[in-house]
């Protein structure tokens, strides 16, 4: 209903007054915590971080007991290393063609580069993909390209969904379900479910990061404005890697 009937911004402030009132007066404690976590993930969309911050204090200090707090504490919990004005992590992930070939953050010097955690299973990230396809229409090349870094899947399911499903003209990295790399990104990459999305711009600095459901579009928007800002300000970085390099 509020999607109906109101434009974007007030749809979010009058959402999370509704949040707000129940997670703080309804009886019923389990109720409450419920409110109170669909106002933390209404404020994450909305990119309210003040409010995000607002409803996850009063839940986990009211309710930390809740199964909403613990999915709170997982998925939500302040102070990321992964965040936007922080440099990305040094990292290297083997090319989904094969373990022997790999990418590393050296090999996109010099461009904006999304990192799109994803997998075949998850139906978040292909209702992403519409929107990572026209952004990488618009922008991909010298100065813009997308890693997709497949997680909890398989290489033959990665090629099937693109024969099948979505072209994903881009590079390409896989990450073997349970393996020691996985964990380490888990936790380097602060991976708490996915769609994650990490947009760095061409000195390796985080530039805008998107996480879960509705997070294609506003990657897309992340794109969008960070490479109008690159073009007006007629930036140029060292050579980076070219397209012909990609695994695809």
């Amino acid at each position: 209903m509020a999607r109906l009937a109101y434009p974007s911004e007030a749809r979010a402030d009058s959402m999370l007054a509704f949040f707000r009132s129940v997670g703080t007066a309804h009886p019923d404690p389990q109720v409450r915590a419920e409110f109170l976590f669909g106002g933390i993930q209404v404020a994450a969309s909305a990119e309210r971080k003040e409010a995000r911050g607002q409803f996850y204090k009063r839940l986990t200090g009211r309710h930390g007991e809740s199964e909403y707090a613990e999915q709170a504490r997982r998925l939500y919990a302040p102070g990321s290393p992964i965040e936007a004005g922080k440099p990305l992590p040094e990292l290297t992930l083997p090319k989904l063609s094969g373990p022997a070939a790999t990418f590393s953050k050296s090999d996109f010097e010099g461009k904006t580069v999304l990192i799109d955690f994803w997998g075949t299973w998850c139906p978040p990230c292909v209702r992403a993909m519409p929107h990572l396809h026209e952004a990488y229409r618009q922008y991909g090349g010298e100065n813009f390209t997308i890693l997709s870094v497949a997680l909890r899947d398989s290489r033959e399911a990665v090629g099937e969904f693109r024969a099948n499903e979505w072209e994903m003209p881009w590079n390409h990295a896989f990450v073997p379900k349970g393996s020691d790399l996985q964990k380490r990104l888990r936790s380097r990459l602060d991976i708490r479910g996915l769609p994650l999305a990490i947009l760095v711009g061409p000195g390796g600095k985080i530039l805008h990061v998107s996480r879960g459901v509705g997070s294609g579009e506003k990657t897309a928007q992340a794109i969008r404005e960070a490479v109008a800002e690159e073009n007006a300000e007629d930036a140029s970085g060292p050579e980076s890697i070219s397209e012909g390099n990609s695994d695809r």
